[in-house]
């Protein structure tokens, strides 16, 4: 399938494109190289294109096989450690990583989020519908679980489009979710 590689320059302008028919990662005792055969690059000048070939490059880069396989599963399926590992990578070479921090922030949270659930069905019990009928209980129930994942799969993406932190939009329906708990059976109290 080959190799392809694109420069964006500071303005987000496309600066260069490469084209490798195949590339090999070297390791050497300070990280490693890929070492890229039959290239073919285009650089982007001003009003011009200058196009040039060469049968092998090698390509410094911090992109290592291991961290290449991460990139390939999808973030929410990806261990901690890893997600954490690939998030610093884009931030160090600047690109945005808040889709990997966000996976990361949601799977640590995950037991803080299942607690403020937790507090919100104990509210239920012993709150506001102690004297409701089961069924009635058991809608509500299945109803604030509906809504605390659609307000959580809503937030997610809004948040990214926003730019607000990924930590932000894995707290918000957790707190929202605890503080309702609370208040419900601070009302009974």
């Amino acid at each position: 399938f080959g190799v392809s590689r694109y420069r964006i320059n500071g303005k987000r302008e496309l600066e260069s494109a490469s084209f490798a028919e195949s590339a090999q990662y070297i390791s050497t005792a300070r990280g490693g190289y890929w070492r890229m055969t039959n290239v073919s690059q285009s650089l982007f000048a001003d009003r011009q294109v200058i196009t040039s070939r060469h049968p092998q490059e090698d390509w410094q880069a911090n992109l290592s096989p291991d961290l290449l396989s991460v990139l390939l599963v999808e973030p929410d399926k990806q261990s901690l450690s890893g997600l954490y590992r690939f998030a610093q990578f884009f931030r160090s070479d600047g690109v945005d990583s808040s889709v990997y921090f966000l996976a990361f922030w949601k799977k640590l949270l995950q037991p803080l989020s299942t607690l403020s659930l937790v507090v919100l069905a104990i509210s239920f019990v012993f709150g506001p519908l102690r004297e409701a009928t089961m069924g009635l209980r058991i809608f509500v129930a299945i109803g604030t679980g509906l809504a605390f994942t659609l307000v959580q799969r809503m937030i997610e993406p809004v948040s990214q489009i926003y730019g607000v932190s990924p930590l932000m939009a894995v707290l918000a329906p957790v707190a929202l979710c605890a503080l309702g708990g609370v208040f419900l059976m601070r009302r009974v109290a």
